[in-house]
Formats: structure tokens, sequence, C-alpha cells
């Protein structure tokens, strides 16, 4: 087995090639790259994308996209990625990003600067990974991974001939001939490399032009203990190569970081400029995620730091994250955003004018609270605020001739001690030793010969299985000699297993709702893969399952079938004169949410802290059941509050309202409700101006069409009107009428403020959430209106989910099989247990919570069948009958009850 490292190697190259002729940098029209690799073979877990930045930013992360120790689960990093900043032509260019707006594209650029395609840069979308063990695999073997075969020679992949020398390009297509002995340069024990540009399209939010920049980024991991620290490592090499036809002046090239060390809200940071390192470490002695405070550190290898930066918390115009390049180009000479500079003490802004200016914030030592840190931001040891905290390092400026490159490293460090103190001490010497390697050339061969790992075999659910409507779906597999860990990975295409779990465990349950996207019957696919610390796992074949999940009832559109299914004028929402007919083929009903209705007169919007999925969960957890809100003549009582009815916060007055609000049961989408289960619930009105101002108080005592002014409305020139929510209630909306009616309309203005909320509380059951909440009626602004009497919109959820096979009765003693029926139930059902032998069984009705409604029957039973009546009084709802015989053989089936 051969691995080569070359001359490439050396830190902080400058390359002279040939000039381009000056011109402008002309942007490109490209997508954003989709491309992602992993770095999986240490101990961390590092997901790498081609957008300049890393970890964070595609749509498969979100603090998982960089674990360590890998099998923690755990989390030190968010988000990360490299900040470029100069002057050509006297004009600022700038390049970086933090969680969104990314400014670099896929590919290489032409020697001329520009793309090779304007318009569409990806057939360069690619990142390409390998390890040393896929090397010995070619190489014993003579079968190669897809990456290996296809590593890219000619976009500037280091690589070597037979002989171990450095293989110039011939031309872009070149890739590696296996065959002849030529290998890629693997650094440490497995590498990532991609090639990004900033040309691919305009740096809008940077509000600058592009540099010009070709980028090649190698990211490497290395197993094994050659050097302390170094499994929990990850180390990055960027090669930045100037192919437009201007020199770059005063060249910065940063790196962002957003530590997260376990809980987000207590850490702290600090430099230390003897080692060019920014420490993430935690204020608090004990973490919420990692227990003893761990520490992480950014650490630049190739050279003494220029500036370390960490945000202040005001605003993007002082001190908070940067957004244009001018802000970001601030922060890489060391300067608050704002441009103000640095001043030693405090948390280095506003400080007075004879305090020292300094290009590194935080430059104490936090161990032993020597000078000015986070543990001594007066210089008198007072502990400044913890908080959530970002980070920058800058390599030293540098001019950057046209066809020159220069080449930054650095590692991303981790450690965990005894406690938060001994966490900094010890990252401090894993730096040290890394240092060290680093200069003396070896840093870059090290890593131990990778193990091989089987995979793992699937034992639930089965393939192809239909697991019903649970809460939570179970996984299991087969343990792996030798494996530390699993990942558990699932998607919605074979091909997309975009969402993963990582575990010591062979068993874990993952929410239904995490599984799947949407609602109703739903596909799953799913696979499991080994790994460890100095190993490569193998991954399970695919598999696919089904799952039930109640819900909100979705169009194809993925819109929620919110709809319009009587028209104030008696007319029909999806007749020939309607607006639009959107819904009216699929649920028979016209489209309202954040949709005009059939005569363009309202539409229906989610409005509350703009959290519609926060609504439609409400409303699913009601499913099957369907809901209307009617507009009458005679209308009916509501409580008002200017406050969030979640929080049930001043729920104290009491109104008429033009409307009323009805749980209907389950229906048939687009077929006729059929009131003999209709459910009337309380409405409850919340104001979402709660600053206004009037003899309505925001909106407490009068139902308010135009509540929310244009400036927040879903439409431009609309209002909307107070959000609306309906609760169950204690005994009934007749009750709360009943004993409100008069009083209200002797009330000053219809508008009875009760003395307590508690006196109106009592009406509602806060055991349930509201399935109705926070939905708001838009209607134009120049005359602002509810829907007319006679309107009736209807909120659909699924249906009852499909039985589950029943399972065949077990010979042996505790074998139990379970039916209920019928399914669903509108009045009697019955329970019926078999037994394979004489056994105790115990059967409980559940609802979807798994709490406990009754306890059907609880003692021994003679083998065979026995019949159990479901008890009669039950709401409806979907519940889950649950049989145990003999404490150990379980078995559970659904019930739909329908009243």
């Amino acid at each position: 087995m051969r691995h080569f490292v070359t001359l490439l190697v050396l830190a902080l190259l400058s390359v002279s090639g040939v000039a381009p002729e000056a011109s402008a940098q002309t942007p490109g029209s490209c997508a954003l790259g989709t491309a992602e690799g992993e770095l999986d073979v240490s101990n961390v877990f590092a997901r790498v994308f081609n957008t300049g930045s890393l970890f964070f930013g595609n749509t498969t992360t979100n603090g998982d996209g960089y674990l360590a120790p890998r099998f923690s689960d755990h989390s030190p990093l968010f988000a990360a990625g490299i900040w470029l900043g100069g002057f050509a032509e006297g004009e600022l260019r700038v390049a970086g990003s933090n969680y969104s707006n990314f400014n670099f594209y896929p590919g290489p650029l032409n020697e001329d600067g520009m793309l090779p395609d304007a318009d569409d840069c990806s057939a360069f979308d690619r990142i390409y990974v390998v390890s040393t063990a896929d090397v010995d695999r070619y190489e014993a073997s003579g079968e190669a991974t897809a990456d290996l075969a296809a590593w890219p020679v000619g976009l500037g992949a280091p690589a070597v001939d037979a002989i171990g020398q450095p293989l110039t390009a011939t031309s872009r297509e070149q890739v590696l001939d296996l065959g002849a002995g030529e290998r890629p340069v693997i650094y440490g024990s497995q590498t990532a490399w991609w090639v990004m540009n900033d040309v691919g399209a305009p740096h809008t939010a940077r509000e600058t032009p592009p540099l010009g920049v070709e980028v090649r980024v190698s990211a490497f991991v290395i197993a094994g203990d050659a050097v302390a620290g170094a499994p929990e490592a990850t180390f990055y090499r960027y090669e930045i190569v100037n192919r437009s036809a201007n020199e770059i002046t005063g060249l910065r090239a940063g790196f962002f970081s957003d530590p997260d060390l376990g809980a987000a809200g207590d850490d702290y940071i600090a430099t230390d400029t003897t080692r060019s390192l920014v420490i993430a470490y935690n204020a608090s002695p004990t973490d919420l995620v990692y227990g003893i405070p761990p520490a992480l550190g950014i650490d630049l290898l190739n050279g003494a730091a220029a500036s370390s930066w960490f945000i202040g918390g005001e605003s993007t115009t002082t001190t908070g994250d940067p957004i244009t390049g001018e802000q970001m180009y601030n922060v890489l000479q060391g300067l608050w955003s704002g441009g103000s500079p640095v001043r030693e003490f405090g948390n280095g802004y506003r400080q007075p004018e004879t305090y020292p200016v300094t290009p590194f914030v935080l430059a104490g030592d936090p161990v032993t609270g020597s000078f000015w840190s986070e543990e001594n931001i007066d210089g008198e040891g007072t502990n400044g605020p913890s908080g959530d905290r970002r980070m920058v390092i800058t390599a030293p400026p540098t001019t950057l001739a046209s066809g020159a490159s220069r080449t930054v490293d650095l590692a991303v460090l981790f450690a965990q001690g005894t406690d938060r103190f001994d966490s900094v001490t010890e990252l401090r010497d894993i730096s040290d030793e890394v240092q060290v390697a680093y200069d003396d050339g070896s840093l870059f061969s090290l890593g131990d010969a990778l193990a091989l790992l089987p995979a793992p075999t699937p034992l639930a659910p089965e393939a192809g299985q239909y697991v019903g409507a649970l809460e939570s779906v179970a996984f299991s597999w087969t343990p792996v000699p030798g494996a530390e860990g699993y990942t558990l990975r699932w998607g919605d295409s074979p091909e997309a297993l975009t969402s993963q779990w990582v575990t010591t465990e062979t068993e874990v349950s993952v929410s239904a709702r995490s599984l799947v996207v949407g609602s109703s019957l739903r596909t799953f696919y799913w696979q499991v893969e080994s790994g460890a610390n100095g190993a490569v796992g193998a991954a399970s074949e695919v598999q696919s399952g089904e799952v039930y999940v109640p819900g909100v009832l979705e169009l194809a559109s993925g819109a929620p079938a919110y709809v319009e299914v009587a028209r104030g004028d008696g007319g029909d929402p999806c007749g020939p004169d309607a607006v639009s007919p959107d819904g009216c083929d699929e649920v028979g009903g016209n489209l309202v949410w954040r949709s005009l209705n059939s005569t363009g007169q309202y539409y229906l919007h989610d409005n509350i802290h703009d959290t519609s999925q926060r609504f439609r969960f409400t409303l699913a957890a009601a499913a099957p059941n369907d809901f209307e809100i009617r507009f009458t003549a005679g209308g009916g009582l509501a409580l008002s509050a200017p406050e969030d009815f979640y929080s049930y916060r001043g729920l104290s007055n009491v109104i008429r309202v033009p409307f009323e609000i009805w749980d209907i049961g389950p229906v048939v989408a687009g077929e006729d409700n059929d009131p003999a289960d209709d459910v009337r619930l309380i409405p409850a009105l919340s104001s979402l101006d709660v600053d206004a101002s009037g003899p309505d108080i925001a909106g407490t005592c009068a139902f308010d069409p135009s509540e929310i002014p244009e400036s927040r409305a879903l439409l431009d020139g609309y209002v909307e009107s107070d959000a609306i929510s309906g609760y169950y209630p204690e005994s009934s909306y007749e009750d709360f009428e009943g004993d409100f009616l008069a009083e209200v309309d002797a009330a000053p203005g219809g508008c009875l403020e009760t003395d307590s909320r508690s006196a109106t509380l009592a009406y509602l059951d806060l055991s349930r959430y509201p399935p109705v909440g926070g939905y708001t009626f838009g209607s134009l602004a120049t005359a602002p209106a509810l829907p007319e009497t006679g309107t009736t919109v209807r909120f659909y959820t699924t249906g009852a989910p499909p039985p589950v096979a029943a399972a065949p009765l077990p010979e042996a003693s505790g074998g139990i099989a379970l039916a209920v029926g019928p399914n669903p139930s509108r009045g009697a059902a019955t329970v019926r247990v078999t037994l394979a032998a004489p056994e105790g069984v115990r059967v409980r009705l559940l609802d979807m919570l798994g709490r406990e409604v009754a306890v059907i029957a609880d003692g021994p039973q003679a083998s065979g069948e026995t019949a159990f009546a479901l008890p009669g009084d039950l709401a409806a709802g979907v519940y889950a009958v649950e049989a145990v015989a003999g404490g150990a053989s379980r078995v559970t089936r659904l019930v739909t009850v329908i009243r």
C-alpha cells in the first residue's frame, strides 16, 4: 500500500502564474451547490459543503453537522466557514457568509477569471471523499469507490504518479489512472476535496463585486492517537487562487465559527495569541448537554493570527453579526462591524479612549484570570455575562497578484477535561502537539490503518412493513463486533436519506413526525451504518416502511386543506365564477389559506408569530376530526384577550362575535357534514397588536377586522382581524353561553369585563390543545370586513388510519392476538383477545399521547378467544388498545371512535 503526502503540505504558498488582461469581474447566474461530504472515520463526524460554509447551510443539518465525540451525538460547533476580503482597483470585494446568503459556488474558474459556464456550475457540484482504506481496498481487490475512481486531478485535486511525484494536470477532465499507479494525496486518514469560486452569482447581501478567486479545499481527519487530541479534531487547507485580472491588496482570510458547546447560551470565548488560537468554553460548571463542559478551539496553523473577533450582541451596525461586505471586512481587520476599534476590557466596545486599542478580543488567560478575559472583564476579577458566541480568527493580510495563490491551514480542536478550566488547559496542550506535528511536516501523514466493519442487519421495522399510526417508530438492528456506534439515516426517498441519529445503542425510536414530511399514510426509507474511531463502517441495504401520521390534510400543492364550503351569497364556492378553483377538484371546497376565497373578498392566515406549523400541529392532534368556522346571523360569545392565546393570560372579557366554531367529527372530503356528532367550541380572540390604543384596548372588547395593519398583513393593501382560536368546553358551549349571555348583553358596549380570568377559564378544557388556533381573516384595507353571514370555512384533517394487519396467533405460551371491531366505531365496539394458553392478561385503552384512558381487563384468562366491550362513553378520536400477556408478549391495535 502506498499513501503519498508531497510538498503540498508546506504552508503559505505563493505561486506565480500568467496573469490575464485586466477586466471587470462579471458574476454569473449559477445556483448554489448542494453537494455534501462526510468525514466519519475518526472520533468526529463533520459534514462539509461547497458553499463556503461548513456543518450548517444545506437542508440536511441543523445543529448536528459537527459531532464530537462522534457517537455522543453532541455538537460543540453549529456553523463555520471561510471569509475573504480585499481590494481590487481600490474597490472593496468580499466573499463569505455565516448562515445564509452564501458567496461560493461549485467549480473552478478559467485562467481569465471567467466561469466555464456563466449560467450553470452544476457540472462541478461534487465533493470527493477518499480514505486510506479505499486505497487499500483497491490495491487488494481492484475495486475502486466512485470518488477514488473520479479523483479530479484536472480540477487541482492533489495526486501523485507511481513513483510518488506530483501529477501535473493536462486537462480539466483528467482523473486518476489507478491502473498506472496514480494515487490521490490523502491527508490524514480521510480527505474530502472540492473546488469552489466566488464568481458564480452576484454578492447581493455583501454589496460588493466578487473577488474573482478560486478556492481549493482539503478537509481531513486523523484516526489513531499518534498526536493527542487528533482523533477529536478536523483539519482544513484552503488554497486561494486569484483568477481575476487584478491584483488583490489587503487580502484577509478569516475563519468564522459559531460554537455551541452543547447548550448554546452559556458560552465564553478567549484568544490565545501565543498559539494563534481562539477558544470557546463554558461559563457554567456543568453543561446541560455534555455534563463536564468541553472546550473548542480554532487553531491557525501556518503563521501568527492578525486578529480575532467575537459577537458583542448589539446590532449589525456596531458589534453584531456583520452582513455587508464593509462590515465583514471590518471584522477581518479586528474592528467591530461598525468600524470602531476594539479596546481592552469590558466587552471591548465603547471603552474609554484611554484604554488600549487591540486587534485581539479577550486575549487574557481564562484559567488564571490574568489580564482581559470573560473571567475578568474589568481587571478586578469580575465575570462577564455568558451567551451564544461567534468567533472569527484572521490570517495576516497579504497582496495576491493575478494568477498567484495563498494557502491557509487551520484545525478545529476539541477537549473535555475534568472541569471547564481543565478543558481549556487540555485544549492548549493539544494545540501545542498539533502545531509541532504541523511544523515538522508529519501532521498530514498521520493516521492508523483503518479497519473495515461489516454492516448491521436491520431487524425492525421489517422491510415494507406498515407500522400503523404511532407517535414514534422503533428501529433495531444486530450489533457489529468492533463497532463503537451506529448512524441511523432516513428520508423520503432511497436516494435522499437526509436525516440521521447517531447512537451507541442497537435500537432507537424516532418520532413519526420527524420520520416523514406531511401527514396521512407516508413511506419512509432507512438504513443503518456501523462505525468506530479508526474504522470504515458499512451501511445496510436501504429498506422502506410505512407509517400513518395523523395531521392536517394537504392539497397536492402542499397547502393545508382549509377551504370555503359555503358562501355568504348562497353561491357555489367552486362554481364557474370562483376567483380560483384551488382545492375544488381535490376536496370540494375553495382554498382560503393564504388565498382569496371564491369571491375574492377575504383570505385566511395563520399569522401569530408566523408559525403556521405550530397551529397545524394543534389541529393535527385532533385528527381525524374536522372543524368549521361558521359565520351566522346569531353568532355567539367568545373570550377575548390581547395576549397570545396559548398563555391563557388575560382571557377575562366576554364579547359577542359573528361566528361559531365547531368540531364536526370525521367527514369525507367533499361530502356533507352529518351534524349528529358536532361539538361546539368556545371561541377565544387574541390581539396581535398588543401596543394598539383605542376604545377596544387592543381588541379586547370587540372583534376587529382590521386589528393587524397593512404593514403586518400577508397581502399588500390588506388588513387582518384579531386571531381566532377555538377551545373544547369543560362541559358544553351551551353552559358557557347560558351563564354569560344576559350579562354580556347588559354590559356597556356588549363587553363583559369579568373580575378574574379564573371565572372564564373554568369553562375551557385546558387539558386539550385548542384545535383551531391563531387564524386571522384578511380583507381590503380600504373596506375592512369579515366574511359574510352564511360563509363556512372548513378545516380538514386526515382520516382514520388503515388497520394494521392482524398478527397470526402464536403457538407458544404467552402468545396473544388482538382484534378490535368494528373499526371505525360509531357506537359499541368489541375487543377480542385470543390466547394460545391460559395466561394473565392486562388490556388497556390509551390515547395517542400514550396516556391511559381505561383498563378493560386485568387478570387471568382462559386459552382461546375472550371478548370485552370498549367503553361506550369515549370522546371521538383515535385510541390504542394494548394487550399484554404474562407481562411479556405485547400487541397493540388502533381504533377510531366516531361520535
